[in-house]
């Protein structure tokens, strides 16, 4: 669209330096059209004028569209989010905690374990829906205390590399994972870093990252994905006997 008015633009130029040529060549001869030719170019120098700002318009405009439309594609996502998490929260009371809702109009209970085994088990086929691994090998999550009622070391931040990423073959819905952890703390607590080894599982009918406990305190991490978005998920440290949450983070993948 911006290649007519350029050329336009280029044309009006073009004529109006040739009527100051012209105008200054018949005033040297005392022509009685001097001036009509002196206001036909101030005219065109005027419609230039108008011409840039019309252009100035047109890149302002395109610059909302373009936001507008990248504002929209977000709200989707979210809404997406929602749609899932409203979907799994109203879910029949007769699955059991072992077992994972079709979802829909579907009543059909399949075991966890044959989520993202790449066999559709569920009629509808949603067993097999959404089973992008979130933590490849070599990914990195940085992670922000939120609070912390258990740790030793009382980090102010923790991360965590996936080393190595294995796929079992009788239980491909499971991935076997090498991590290391690194805990970070800061001045306020005292300067402090440790890098501790462990490895842990990721649960597809959960979207769950567990990692074992690296240490002789039974303290294990808990990361947990809303099923679409892969970028963050939400970290808890608990014991390992009975769950409980006693830290959480925030993680973020880099």
């Amino acid at each position: 669209q911006q290649a007519p008015v350029i050329t336009m633009k280029t044309v009006l130029v073009l004529w109006a330096l040739f009527v100051g040529s012209y105008g200054a060549a018949v005033g040297s001869c005392k022509n009685p059209m001097k001036g009509r030719l002196e206001d036909f170019k101030k005219e065109l120098v005027a419609t230039l004028e108008e011409l840039d700002e019309a252009t100035a318009e047109v890149v302002n405009l395109d610059h909302d569209i373009h936001e507008k439309a990248a504002k929209g594609r977000e709200v989707m996502a979210e809404i997406d989010v929602l749609e899932y998490q409203i979907d799994h929260l109203r879910g029949p009371g007769h699955c059991g905690s072992h077992e994972f809702w079709c979802g829909g109009d579907s009543i059909d209970c399949i075991d966890k374990i044959a989520v993202c085994d790449h066999q559709k088990d569920c009629a509808n086929g949603h067993d097999e829906d959404h089973c992008e691994e979130p933590t490849p090998a070599g990914s990195v999550w940085k992670g922000t205390a939120v609070y912390d009622h258990c740790t030793k070391r009382k980090p102010d931040f923790i991360s965590f590399t996936i080393d190595e990423y294995k796929v079992p073959d009788f239980f491909p819905s499971r991935p076997e994972i090498d991590v290391t952890i690194d805990i970070d703390r800061t001045a306020a607590q005292g300067h402090g870093h440790w890098a501790l080894v462990s490895h842990g599982t990721y649960d597809f009918a959960d979207h769950k990252l567990m990692i074992q406990p690296p240490e002789s305190d039974k303290l294990g991490l808990i990361c947990e994905f809303d099923g679409v978005h892969e970028d963050h998920c939400h970290g808890f440290v608990v014991h390992e006997a009975t769950l409980e949450r006693c830290a959480e983070f925030y993680f973020h993948r880099e």
